[in-house]
């Protein structure tokens, strides 16, 4: 019998930058999240919007105006595409950005987002909660079911805009505009205010963002393969610990967990993780 062997596989080995999209637009049922040869999010042909088509909470197609509209109250479409709103939420209240089609209400997210700049590692941690099953009769575990699932991805970001950090933080409402009583020249702000509001990031029960990271693979050119992670259904749940420093940039936590996305097959309503090989 001949021994046992192993190789090493050298592009196995991984070693970032990731990139992080804390919006990005839902692959439909079945389907991978497809990126270009830069590893930004490209969009499908299979999720464009149909009329007289049955839409689930938490569906998401393109828009005639290339935004993100997830469906926030089933029903079926009309027969010819609405006039959709150009407000997205979150810059603007979710009724504003609201669309009505026929049956079903649309919100809309805008267009795929990037968190910008990132400092260390970005993980995506995938987690399955089991519970022994024991008698009497017997000394070892007799069989174990599975009680709970979860995903999450984490990150630590460098760019300060209040857009990336409203991602991060669930609670808070986000705006932008012009203050005349600031200096000339210096009258455009943008706004994070917190507290008092339950979850603004979430846009109807049980409905969040779909998110994505994606990672390079190292030693691939010409084209470049990528490791791509998606969450369906997802929420910030991160502490912000914003500082200012001369000595080094200013970084806080990205933090953003997985829900399960129940109009998609079962098995596959949390996340996405693969690679191209």
């Amino acid at each position: 019998m001949a021994d046992s062997t192993y190789t090493v596989t050298v592009g196995d080995f991984q070693a970032g930058p990731s990139f992080i999209w804390p919006v990005v637009l839902a692959p439909a049922d079945g389907a991978r999240m497809l990126v270009d040869t830069n590893g930004n999010p490209t969009n499908p042909a299979s999720t464009t919007w149909v009329g007289a088509t049955a839409y689930s909470i938490g569906q998401q197609v393109w828009d005639a105006n290339g935004n993100i509209e997830t469906c926030t109250i089933a029903g079926t479409s009309g027969g010819s595409a609405p006039s959709w709103s150009t407000s997205p939420y979150p810059v603007n209240s979710q009724s504003a950005a609201s669309t009505t089609d026929n049956t079903v209400t649309w919100t809309n997210l805008g267009a795929p987002y990037s968190a910008g700049a990132t400092e260390g590692e970005a993980t995506l941690t995938l987690d399955t909660k089991t519970k022994d099953i024991e008698c009497d009769q017997e000394t070892g575990t007799v069989d174990a079911i599975m009680t709970a699932q979860s995903a999450m991805i984490t990150c630590k970001l460098k760019e300060s805009s209040l857009l990336k950090i409203f991602y991060s933080i669930p609670g808070g409402l986000f705006s932008s505009g012009t203050d005349t009583g600031l200096p000339s020249g210096a009258q455009s702000y943008e706004e994070f205010d917190f507290g008092g509001y339950e979850l603004p990031n979430l846009l109807a029960p049980g409905v969040g963002f779909t998110a994505a990271l994606i990672a390079p693979r190292r030693g691939f050119t010409n084209p470049s393969k990528f490791y791509i992670a998606t969450l369906y259904n997802c929420y910030p749940k991160s502490v912000l610990k914003w500082g200012s420093t001369r000595s080094k940039e200013t970084i806080y936590e990205l933090q953003l967990h997985g829900m399960e996305n129940i109009w998609r097959t079962k098995g596959k309503r949390i996340a996405q993780f693969y690679r191209q090989k």
